[in-house]
C-alpha cells in the first residue's frame, strides 16, 4: 500500500452533480500532491459500477478509465481531469467511483504502492 504521507489526493466533481435523463457531462478533477523527498511516477484509474448509466465516454460503454499523469516533483501537485457522461437513460441515483491511485518504479510496469479512495457522484 502507497504510505499516505507520500501523496496528498483529493478529487471532486465540476459541476458538482450531473443532470439526470439529458446527455451531459461532469468533470472529474483529480489532484495530487508528491509530499516525499524524491520525485514520482505516477497514475491513477477510476472504476464505474457497472449498473449506473454513467460512462466515460459519450456512448456509455466505457466503466473504467487509466490516466497517466507522470513525474511529479517534490512538493509539486498535479490536477488531471476525467469526464464522465450521463445520457438520456441516466436514472437519479448516487454513482460511486472508486479511484486508485499508483506509484511506479521506473516506468508504468512496476508499481510501488496503490492509495485508493470513493467518492461519490450525485446524479440529480
Amino acid at each position: 500500500m502507497l504510505n499516505s504521507r507520500k501523496l496528498r489526493v483529493s478529487a471532486f466533481f465540476s459541476p458538482l452533480r450531473l443532470t439526470a435523463r439529458k446527455k451531459n457531462y461532469v468533470d472529474l478533477v483529480v489532484k495530487i500532491k508528491n509530499l516525499s523527498e524524491e520525485k514520482q511516477l505516477v497514475s491513477f484509474d477510476a472504476v464505474l459500477p457497472s449498473k449506473v448509466d454513467v460512462a466515460f465516454d459519450e456512448t456509455g460503454l466505457n466503466k473504467a478509465v487509466e490516466q497517466k499523469v507522470g513525474w511529479i516533483e517534490p512538493g509539486e501537485e498535479k490536477e488531471v481531469s476525467v469526464r464522465l457522461w450521463g445520457s438520456v437513460t441516466t436514472s437519479p441515483c448516487e454513482c460511486p467511483v472508486e479511484l486508485h491511485v499508483f506509484s511506479h518504479y521506473l516506468n508504468y510496469n512496476k508499481v510501488l504502492g496503490r492509495l485508493s479512495k470513493r467518492i461519490v457522484l450525485r446524479v440529480v
